[in-house]
């Protein structure tokens, strides 16, 4: 059975392999990156359009494939990295890309991929990743 992602749910997942992605190597670029992408209070997200450049990435496709998702992450990823020429950037996609599709799980990030797919489909479907201010 084809499972099929709302856009918010393949952004979810993308976010999600993002974030660890950047914890592991301690991207400050990354962890930037993903604080713009993050939702406010009002539902948007903190850069207004990041979310603008996510519809772009997948075609603006109400339902994604699972590899529309995952080929939409890489479009994605390659606005940003032509935007700032970031190195980090450059070896997400690389490492990416190297699996050729979501189905490769002999490449670890498409292992991890399918995991956080798997953990996005059992949340609710209007989740989001909320921006969280911390107290000093």
């Amino acid at each position: 059975m084809q499972v099929l992602l709302t856009q918010l749910q393949g952004y979810n997942i993308m976010f999600k392999l993002i974030d660890g992605y950047a914890k592991k190597t301690n991207s400050d670029y990354l962890l930037g990156l993903l604080g713009d992408m993050c939702f406010m209070s009002d539902g948007c997200t903190a850069d207004t359009a990041i979310w603008e450049d996510w519809l772009e990435a997948i075609y603006e496709k109400e339902t994604l494939t699972k590899q529309e998702a995952f080929d939409g992450m890489i479009r994605f990823l390659e606005i940003y990295r032509n935007l700032t020429s970031s190195a980090d950037i450059t070896k997400l996609i690389n490492l990416i890309q190297s699996a050729k599709n979501c189905n490769n799980t002999t490449v670890p990030i498409v292992k991890q991929w399918n995991l956080l797919l798997k953990e996005v489909l059992q949340e609710p479907e209007d989740s989001r990743e909320y921006l969280q201010l911390t107290k000093k």
